[in-house]
Formats: structure tokens, C-alpha cells, sequence
């Protein structure tokens, strides 16, 4: 992938040394990899801003990431997709059916 623009931050010298590599991409699975990827530097010894600036990403980002993934494994990440688009799913079948409930309550009220 070709390397997106980096602006570097205010104050800090330009220094070619501090563009982040290769930047993470959103690609589903293999972006998840990617997260998962950037956890273990993490959890390996990696400073957050080393991190952030060597991936393209925020140490706001990072720090999301740990809350969401960290500890987990890519098959459990994938299992974890899975779990949250089926939760996603389920909550817009009910809030049709309650919306489908009170038109038939106003439906009946009206009649009667």
C-alpha cells in the first residue's frame, strides 16, 4: 500500500525517521489482524506513541483497541464481529416490532 500523508506534529522537527510505515487499512479481517498485530507490540514492550506514529494512528486509537481487543486472539476477534453484528441485527428486529406494537395501539385505540 502506498504510504498516506503524515503530518508531523507541531513543534516536532521534520525528521523522515518518525513517518509511519505502512498504514493500517479497514479490511475486516486482515484489519483486525492489523489491531491485533499492533496489541502484541504493545503488550511486548512498545511505547503507545512509537506505536502510533510507526502505524498512522492516534495513541487514542491504540488505547481503544486495548479496550476492544487486547487479549484477544484473531479467530476471537472474528467470534467477537460476529456476536456484534447478530446484537445489531436482533436490536433492529425489536425496535420494528415495537414500532409494528404501538401503531397497533394507536390502531385499536382510535377504533374503539
Amino acid at each position: 500500500y502506498p504510504a498516506l500523508p503524515y503530518a508531523a506534529p507541531r513543534g516536532a522537527a521534520d525528521n523522515l525517521t518518525s513517518r509511519p510505515s505502512a498504514p493500517l487499512r479497514l479490511l475486516s479481517d486482515a484489519y483486525r489482524k492489523q489491531i491485533i498485530a499492533v496489541l502484541k507490540e504493545a503488550e511486548a514492550g512498545v511505547k503507545t506513541g512509537d506505536l502510533a506514529r510507526r502505524h498512522g494512528v492516534s495513541e487514542a486509537t491504540i488505547y481503544n483497541w486495548k479496550a476492544k481487543y487486547g487479549g484477544l486472539e484473531v479467530s476471537e476477534a472474528r467470534r467477537l464481529r460476529a456476536l456484534e453484528d447478530e446484537n445489531a441485527k436482533l436490536k433492529r428486529l425489536l425496535a420494528d416490532a415495537m414500532l409494528d406494537n404501538a401503531g397497533l395501539k394507536d390502531l385499536l385505540a382510535k377504533n374503539w
